[in-house]
């Protein structure tokens, strides 16, 4: 099975929060799905269909932000110690 990779956010978009940018995306993936998916079968029930879309994009794998600045990624600085 080939393996998917994430699709490069451009250098346009990189300046918006990554969240916000993901929901937008998210919901209007949904949105087309419910069309496509109508127009494909319009006896398919929506529940059916609004199911399917969201496990498809959870199977998606997670976007590129390479070369996004380190101002704009959602980082966490996390300490460790490891005893002896």
């Amino acid at each position: 099975m080939e393996e998917r990779r994430g699709v490069r956010v451009p250098p346009e978009l990189q300046s918006a929060p990554p969240k916000p940018l993901e929901e937008y995306a998210r919901a209007r993936i949904l949105q087309f799905a419910q069309a496509f998916a109508g127009r494909l079968n319009p006896t398919v029930a929506p529940a059916v269909l609004q199911q399917a879309a969201l496990e498809c994009i959870q199977a998606l794998p997670p976007p590129d932000y390479t070369g996004m600045s380190l101002e704009q990624r959602d980082l966490q600085l996390v300490f460790r110690h490891d005893c002896l």
